[in-house]
């Protein structure tokens, strides 16, 4: 795509197009932008990655194993234009490899040094993330640099979440960070600060058999990537000032305006910013234009940096302005969101009756809102239905680490931005896909047969994954018993099928044993969810023609 074709678009609105004449009022403000869809069909830019690997003590054995294997399949199948180093971190940071293309030569190197990583010692995990990306060097054009930092522990070097988010927050726009949780002792928390800061996103490993799949998931992220680097500049007019900037994370002031960092966009990607403000009206009737808004960002892997520019204009009118319901239900998902963590909290601290009350006069609200209706894909459902789950899982008093689990799973999700979860988005390019195909098979293998009581039985081709869930979007939707947004994925894997359960709170069973690490099923074995049976039936080999 041509460089000069705008990759961004953004447009800003009000939860009412008009405020009182002669009054100060506080108003909401939807700052909402849009990445193009179809800049991933070309070539992507040439993908720089450091690799930040824990092996302090924690990793030993199994841990360690799977991901130095992980990391060695995405090698083979990322392009040989890309580069790759590794970082392993403990007490102090050691460059395994520094970066280099993926020629036959580099690659044999990476896999000899990788499989010289020994696990031991504590989690210095500040200067791992500097060294990962110091060992990146200098970016080019034409070059997405990406650092992927994967724990399955806390800093023992006294990190906090905002001081490695600090870091992170210190290497853009030139590198984004991905964090990767693994197993049920790492800090969520601070992983998703991490991510947040650095732009890219936090996903959650809970068992070493999953590390290949997730590990090509967030790499396949960044092929889909199409606008990186991305900032608003926030200008508030004379009269107008700037209250807050919800879920802005570090922002800062400059010469032209208030700076708010804002993640990278994948294809098609849509990311809200609300905006609260408060503006002197004035005396006099008309148009007023209280904040002008400047986006920055690059095309992902470019150096050039492009604008964007919009506005808020509202009317200054007699009595109340008229309410935009597009604005207000944006405003009201990320209040919720906000009321969301509150709770979250409480039941970090074991008070699971009283967070589940926090949600259900969230929904409440959600369900008042103009034009809400329940299960229709729309975003307000989609938040009413991941917070009917939370609320159902709190309201079980799980053990800690069936918290911990429910928690990190769904700390993917934010109601603000759809409440879908990321590793629910297709891999989009061409790259992506790539990865996911070589981790996933994609030839289809046999079917997934579905009974649900009173329903004729639905016959569905398993090829890759599968996801299974309450509500429309999963590729099997199961409406009978206690079933969640998102259930439980069946994955097609090295000729075999495999039965991940996504931390539900009624869990998936196989034969009637609770699934905890992903199962291997074959014919005969059955599947229960909620009300649900589902058997694979292996496709039978075509016979030779005569």
């Amino acid at each position: 795509m041509d460089d000069r074709t705008p990759l961004l678009s953004a447009d800003v609105s009000a939860e009412r197009a008009g405020i009182p004449l002669g009054v100060t009022t506080e108003l909401a403000v939807v700052i909402s932008l849009r990445a193009a869809g179809d800049a991933v069909g070309g070539p992507r830019p040439a993908l720089s990655v450091a690799f930040v690997l824990d092996a302090s003590g924690s990793m030993r054995g199994d841990p360690i194993a799977q991901v130095k294997d992980s990391v060695e399949r995405l090698i083979e199948l990322l392009a040989p234009n890309d580069q790759v180093s590794i970082v392993a971190f403990a007490d102090n940071p050691v460059v395994v490899s520094e970066r280099g293309p993926l020629t036959p030569g580099h690659k044999a190197h990476l896999k000899r040094r990788l499989q010289g990583v020994q696990a031991l010692g504590g989690t210095g995990m500040t200067r791992g993330l500097q060294q990962g990306a110091s060992a990146l060097g200098p970016r080019g054009d034409n070059e997405r640099q990406v650092v992927l930092l994967l724990t399955d522990g806390a800093p023992t070097d006294g990190a906090s979440t905002e001081s490695l988010a600090a870091v992170a927050l210190g290497l853009r726009p030139n590198v984004s960070t991905t964090t990767l949780g693994y197993g049920p002792n790492h800090n969520a928390d601070l992983l998703d600060g991490v991510a947040r800061a650095g732009g890219g996103q936090y996903w959650y490993i809970p068992d070493p058999q999953d590390a290949q799949v997730e590990f090509a998931r967030a790499l396949g992220a960044q092929g889909d990537v199409v606008v990186d680097g991305v900032e608003l500049v926030l200008l508030p007019s004379e009269g107008t000032e700037i209250l807050e900037v919800l879920a802005a994370g570090k922002v800062r002031v400059s010469a032209n305006g208030l700076v708010v960092p804002r993640p990278d966009l994948r294809s098609e990607q849509t990311h809200t910013t609300i905006v609260r403000l408060r503006i002197d009206a004035g005396s006099e009737a008309g148009r007023t234009k209280p904040l002008s808004v400047q986006v920055r960002y690059r095309r992902a892997g470019a150096a050039a940096i492009h604008n964007v520019e919009a506005a808020l204009v509202v009317d200054v009118v007699h009595g109340e302005g008229s309410v935009n319901p597009g604005a207000q239900r944006l405003v009201a998902l990320a209040g919720a969101e906000i009321k969301r963590a509150s709770a979250r909290h409480q039941a970090d601290q074991g008070r699971f009756d009283a967070a589940a009350a926090v949600l259900r006069a969230v929904v409440k609200d959600l369900e008042a809102l103009p034009g809400y209706a329940k299960m229709d894909g729309g975003s307000v459902s989609e938040a009413v239905e991941q917070l009917l789950d939370e609320i159902q899982a709190y309201e079980t008093r799980p053990s800690a680490q069936q918290y911990m689990e429910f928690r990190s799973t769904n700390l993917g999700v934010d109601l603000a931005q759809g409440s879908k979860h990321a590793a629910d988005v297709k891999a989009q390019s061409q790259s992506s896909r790539a990865l996911m195909a070589g981790v996933v098979d994609q030839q289809v293998i046999g079917n997934i047969v579905v009974r649900q009581p009173g329903h004729a039985d639905v016959v569905v081709p398993l090829a890759g994954e599968l996801t299974i869930g309450r509500v429309p979007g999963n590729d099997i939707v199961l409406a009978l018993g206690n079933i969640s947004k998102r259930h439980t994925r069946i994955v097609a894997r090295d000729g075999k099928v495999v039965v991940v359960d996504l931390k539900a709170t009624n869990g998936t069973f196989v034969n009637g044993q609770r699934v905890g690490a992903p199962q291997i099923v074959g014919p005969g074995d059955k599947i229960q969810i909620g009300a649900s049976e589902l058997h694979f039936e292996a496709r039978q080999p075509a016979e030779p023609k005569k």
